[in-house]
């Protein structure tokens, strides 16, 4: 399985409203599909956006990638992080 398939099922319940009552999230979100991140999720109801890298050396590329798109602001977290945790639906 590739590493992008891997992450398809990431999706927020959010993500959709979200774009529809924020025009300029779903730019940001079409800017975020041109980088090379594995995956990338709305977080709530936005305004921040993950984009997942496989290790810090892809995550600084793609803090870079984000702000020759004018997307400043990227941070790299590496995880796991404290809080995360699988929610598992029964």
């Amino acid at each position: 399985m590739s590493e992008t398939r891997r992450f398809e099922s990431l999706w927020n319940d959010l993500h959709r409203p979200a774009m529809t009552l924020r025009p300029e999230l779903a730019d940001r979100w079409s800017r975020l599909a041109q980088t090379s991140a594995l995956a990338r999720l709305l977080s709530g109801s936005g305004p921040t956006m993950l984009a997942l890298a496989s290790d810090g050396d892809h995550a600084r590329e793609l803090i870079g990638e984000l702000a020759e798109l004018d997307l400043h602001g990227a941070v790299a977290a590496p995880g796991p992080v404290a809080g995360v945790h699988v929610v598992r639906y029964a």
